[in-house]
């Protein structure tokens, strides 16, 4: 049985870590960040087709928002954020394959040029998507409907278990949160202890983000998806 540090938000570390549980590890559970409406409403084009690259982009919508947009088609980056969006109401919902150039691949070959869409989005987020669209014609208004607010620390019992360590691998399911572990963990004092356990990582761009860290021990799935990422821990 494997100890493995989950960094993720609590309304999503919550499922992942009956996975890791499921599959015979222990997971410790120490997020770095939660997600919080913006609580601003959403003015939304007339019959816009909906994007969202989070589940939080529906999960967190308002009630009212949830009213007015239901009718909307909507694009999802992957099957995660699919399933929030149909959980929210939206009953026609299609899901990429898990990455924003995958989604903007699957919009660009089913929507007519130059069509307006809208993209239901967090405060911080990557320009690709947005550039890619815009580049292939369509017009996008973006409403941030959710913001990441991140850990000022590592929770105590995630330091102690890397000072001590008593973790075999850490994963990582996004840049931004790779990005904060590096920092706070440097900032612990705990460069040499990160490199102890293995770092599983969604993505080559979420590894990239482990940069600070190096040299660590890193392995990537071979596709952006949880069930991929999971696959590691049998590596």
């Amino acid at each position: 049985m494997a100890r493995v540090l989950l960094l993720r938000a609590p309304d999503d570390a919550r499922a992942s870590a009956a996975r890791i549980a499921a599959l015979g590890h222990e997971p410790v559970i120490a997020p770095l960040a939660r997600a919080e409406a913006t609580g601003r409403r959403i003015a939304a084009p007339e019959a816009a087709p909906l994007i969202g690259t989070s589940r939080r982009a529906f999960s967190l919508l308002h009630r009212h928002d949830r009213a007015l947009l239901g009718h909307l088609p909507v694009y999802a980056v992957g099957p995660a954020t699919a399933a929030a969006a149909r959980a929210a109401g939206f009953g026609i919902v299609t899901a990429a394959g898990g990455d924003a150039r995958d989604l903007a691949r699957v919009i660009i070959a089913s929507r007519p040029p130059g069509e307006r869409l809208l993209y239901l989005a967090g405060e911080l987020r990557g320009t690709l998507l947005e550039d890619t669209l815009a580049a292939a014609g369509f017009t996008l208004t973006v409403a941030v409907a959710y913001r990441i607010v991140p850990a000022e620390h590592l929770p105590d019992h995630a330091i102690e278990a890397l000072a001590q360590g008593q973790l075999d691998h850490i994963l990582h399911y996004s840049p931004a949160s790779a990005a904060r572990f590096a920092a706070l963990a440097l900032h612990a004092g705990l460069a040499r202890a990160a490199a102890r356990p293995s770092h599983l990582c969604l993505s080559q761009a979420v590894a990239d983000a482990l940069a600070p860290l190096a040299p660590i021990r890193t392995a990537i799935a071979a596709e952006p998806s949880q069930d991929a990422l999971l696959r590691l821990l049998a590596c």
